[in-house]
């Protein structure tokens, strides 16, 4: 077991975002400006959080669920299920707190790599591509970033 070394490094939920940040919003470049407030977004620094970004595709045959007549979308169901986990945590209540970020898009294409890029017959690009060109910089430490698309391949 290792202890932080101070109050400034402590992480009480084991999340990998630091109860600083979580209270007080995360400086990515260390200007003193805060890029991204966690705790406007629902983080705690006392529950676990994953933070993601999801671009969803243009144009897509199989969209996500929406959330209808009080019945949660595909999201809403994905953080419930993260909410309910056996996860054991500070702030008492069992559960990860999972925050999305949905608002983006992408234009859609045929074919999305993630190695080097193989020419095919329709679009075609590779995902660090994608990710570099959507992804705001300033949450590389504390996002994680995904694609909803139609299917994938292989």
């Amino acid at each position: 077991m290792s202890f932080p070394a101070n109050a400034a490094s402590m992480d009480s939920d084991g999340d990998s975002l630091l109860d600083e940040w979580e209270k007080n919003g995360y400086d990515a470049d260390s200007n003193g400006t805060i890029d991204v407030d966690l705790a406007a977004v629902g983080a705690h620094y006392l529950r676990p959080d994953i933070l993601i970004e999801v671009d969803t595709m243009n144009g897509l045959a199989n969209p996500p669920i929406a959330a209808a007549g009080g019945t949660p979308g595909v999201f809403g169901v994905a953080q419930q299920m993260f909410e309910e986990a056996p996860v054991m945590n500070p702030l008492g209540q069992e559960g990860i707190n999972l925050i999305l970020d949905t608002s983006g898009s992408i234009a859609n294409t045929a074919v999305l790599h993630f190695g080097t890029i193989v020419p095919s017959n329709g679009t075609s690009t590779d995902f660090a591509t994608i990710r570099n060109t959507n992804f705001t910089a300033n949450r590389d430490d504390i996002y994680h970033y995904s694609i909803w698309g139609d299917a994938m391949v292989g």
